[in-house]
């Protein structure tokens, strides 16, 4: 699965990485990085953060998540499958899912990926549902045999 993922905590960043084992994709931190992505390439799944630059509760606008909603929103054709909103900030993620109306509200898809994802690929074998991937310490980890 190609996978694109706008966050610019260094921690969920790792989630995520961890996360997208076995899968393309590319991780950005800014609003124009993902735009930048979004026209270069055909994404399955975007995963999009409002509050970017290590700002809490930011408004929205120009270096906000919300710039790449209305961006998309404008260029329905680089439109990927799926689209989740994953950000805490409860006002800006409402302005992203106004843009964006098949978007999904996913705050904190972070750190449940196989829910978003159907699957995750644990390097050799896949791994299903939430409930065959206990959480420890914050990170989904396959089971051992």
């Amino acid at each position: 699965m190609r996978v694109l993922v706008l966050e610019d905590n260094e921690q969920r960043r790792k989630y995520f990485k961890r996360g997208l084992i076995g899968h393309v994709s590319a991780i950005v931190e800014t609003a124009q990085d993902a735009i930048e992505a979004l026209k270069a390439e055909t994404w399955e799944v975007a995963f999009l953060d409002h509050d970017l630059a290590q700002q809490a509760y930011m408004p929205s606008g120009p270096g906000t998540g919300y710039e790449v909603a209305e961006w998309l929103s404008r260029n329905k054709d680089r439109m990927p499958g799926r689209v989740y909103v994953h950000s805490y900030n409860d006002k800006g993620r409402a302005r992203m899912l106004e843009a964006l109306p098949e978007a999904v509200d996913a705050a904190g898809a972070w750190m449940d990926l196989p829910r978003y994802l159907g699957t995750v690929t644990d390097g050799e074998r896949k791994v299903g549902d939430v409930p065959g991937m206990p959480l420890r310490g914050g990170l989904w980890v396959p089971r051992s045999e």
